[in-house]
């Protein structure tokens, strides 16, 4: 939903100061789920359906000259945080270029 947001101009934020009592996993460890394998399973369906658009917006932040290494590495870059989050099991990133093949 934030990529959608997001993409329609836009502009989602992260609040620091918001407390939201959330019973972390409690659902899928109650279903004795893997969570790692739902959560690869997620971004690859994600990644699928938004990959030319993620493709033509790290084509268009490199030609502006941001440093994508640093955003997607720096914790705190909140504007960066799903791409980081989704280059842990995707690998669409090696730091400096965008991998190969990934982009259909």
């Amino acid at each position: 939903m934030s990529w959608s947001i997001s993409r329609l101009g836009y502009k989602c934020a992260v609040l620091k100061g918001v407390y939201v009592h959330h019973f972390r996993h409690k659902s899928i460890n109650a279903s004795h789920l893997n969570r790692k394998k739902y959560i690869q399973i997620n971004n690859q369906s994600f990644f699928d359906k938004w990959s030319q658009y993620l493709y033509h917006f790290l084509i268009s932040q490199q030609a502006e000259n941001l440093d994508l290494k640093q955003a997607m590495n720096t914790e705190s870059n909140n504007e960066y945080w799903i791409l980081r989050r989704l280059n842990e099991n995707i690998h669409f990133w090696d730091g400096d270029k965008l991998v190969s093949g990934m982009f259909k």
